[in-house]
């Protein structure tokens, strides 16, 4: 079992919700311009696809913890959006949970869990590249969510 797989199947134990949808929509913007044939070609050969670019990487992972372990087209704008939502809110979930991120403020999780929407949990954990630092500043300003 790969590491991002145990991962996401860690967060899709956790309880479902969903993120508000003006971080989803300020993430959809930001991620891709709400091009739904928006695609990233990656230094690591993967490839990131559709409007909320899900990585190619991950999407086994996607759809074991989110969509029965049935196929997700990513460029499909309503099932990409639900696939995005339930994963950046596992994030926020995680992050909350966290000895070190305990008693932040909501604003202040959402951030976290979009800089880990963007360069990854692990990444995140470790120390998120200044790119994907400004890429959350950004879609957490939008949304109104700044910390």
């Amino acid at each position: 079992m790969t590491r991002a797989l145990a991962i996401a199947l860690l967060l899709a134990a956790l309880p479902l919700s969903a993120a508000p949808p003006d971080l989803l929509d300020a993430l959809r913007y930001q991620e891709s311009r709400y091009a739904t044939h928006a695609v990233h070609c990656n230094s690591d050969g993967s490839r990131d696809e559709g409007p909320y670019q899900l990585n190619s990487r991950y999407l086994r992972g996607f759809e074991i913890a989110y969509n029965h372990g049935h196929r997700i087209n990513p460029f499909d704008a309503a099932e990409s959006r639900r696939i995005a939502s339930a994963y950046l809110d596992d994030l926020h979930r995680y992050l909350c949970i966290l000895p070190q991120d305990c008693g932040v403020t909501r604003r202040l999780a959402w951030y976290g869990a979009v800089t880990s929407y963007n360069c990854g949990l692990l990444r995140y954990l470790k120390r998120a590249p200044i790119v994907s630092l400004e890429f959350a500043r950004r879609v957490v300003d939008m949304a109104g969510y700044a910390p």
